[in-house]
């Protein structure tokens, strides 16, 4: 085979590989968003993180290469109460001082239709793993610009959040609804 043709054959090759892989995506922090509602005394209140990174890979068309990979810092956390952050951050709920960080990572991917996906991930949070499984929507909202916004009501108990004196104390919610809104921009 002549020079000129093999590099050709090798070009093709390359582009083709980078054409068949997910889009990575820039996370716009300033208008994105991580947090929660849970109740106490039957009253929701919320929070969110205000520490965290993320990486973003994902294309419908190609959900097999996808992945969302997101590293909070439990320390981070805000409900607009110091009393409550404060308690949030003890050995009983997130023991931000022991495992400052909780991560998520998604590389399973299912369509459900109209922009609604479902994602399977792995969730860590105190030193322990468990599988997660949330809906998202993925929209545009202009030609570079999509944005991922999804939730997932876990039990608290089930990631040893509110252990002693709170692991079975129904004033605070067992139940527990995880939110994230991305906006994302291509890189």
């Amino acid at each position: 085979m002549r020079r000129p043709q093999a590099y050709l054959i090798c070009l093709t090759l390359i582009v083709a590989s980078f054409s068949c892989r997910a889009n990575d995506w820039v996370v716009d922090y300033v208008r994105s968003h991580i947090g929660f509602v849970a109740s106490y005394d039957s009253i929701d209140f919320s929070g969110r993180f205000e520490r965290w990174r993320g990486s973003v890979k994902f294309d419908p068309a190609k959900l097999s290469d996808s992945k969302l990979h997101i590293e909070v810092d439990m320390a981070s956390v805000d409900t607009a109460s110091r009393d409550r952050d404060v308690g949030m951050r003890s050995a009983e709920w997130f023991d931000a001082s022991q495992f400052g960080q909780a991560r998520y990572l998604a590389n399973v991917f299912k369509a459900l239709g109209e922009d609604q996906f479902q994602a399977n991930a792995v969730f860590r949070i105190k030193g322990q793993d468990y599988p997660l499984q949330s809906t998202f929507t993925w929209a545009a909202s202009t030609d570079t610009n999509r944005r991922l916004r999804g939730s997932v009501v876990v039990d608290r108990r089930t990631f040893n959040i509110g252990t002693g004196e709170w692991a079975n104390e129904p004033i605070i919610g067992f139940k527990v609804k995880i939110v994230y809104d991305l906006h994302l921009q291509t890189k």
